[in-house]
């Protein structure tokens, strides 16, 4: 499995012999046993409760223990993700970056070559870089996201 797994819910059911409503409250569960983070695209009304639109580990710990060799941008993604939910920020899928912090900033996240091309229209939008020590402008180092906890 790469992470993060865009899910297709009927293979997955059928795969394991199972409904698709149990594959459903599976994911529920290793979210609620932070094992798991679900990501959607933010949208209101009873769509939020389909199918994630990305599934993370929880962790950048569970990554390196199930994956041979996990992507640096999975990593990344992984690491922002975390802090940010576990400190009861809301915490979407982004159209215009990798994620929307509490439906007002846009953040894409990256190593110290990924520039700001997807963010340069909005008024809220930011790179979170790794390999980067000291921030400037709208970029943040991705290693001060942990001390969100």
């Amino acid at each position: 499995m790469t992470v993060p797994f865009e899910p297709n819910i009927s293979k997955i059911a059928e795969k394991l012999g199972i409904s698709r409503n149990t594959v459903y409250a599976f994911l529920t569960n290793l979210q609620d046993a932070k094992i798991l983070n679900l990501a959607n695209k933010p949208n209101k009304g009873i769509s939020h409760f389909q199918k994630p639109d990305k599934i993370y580990f929880e962790n950048t710990n569970f990554t390196f223990s199930l994956q041979e060799s996990p992507s640096v941008g999975t990593i990344g993604e992984t690491f922002f993700l975390n802090p940010l939910k576990n400190s009861g920020h809301t915490v979407n899928l982004s159209t215009q970056g990798d994620f929307l912090i509490d439906e007002k900033w846009n953040f894409e996240i990256g190593g110290l070559s990924k520039d700001d091309s997807q963010l340069k229209s909005l008024a809220n939008g930011f790179l979170a870089l790794g390999e980067m020590e000291i921030g400037f402008a709208k970029k943040i180092p991705l290693w001060l996201f942990g001390f969100l906890y």
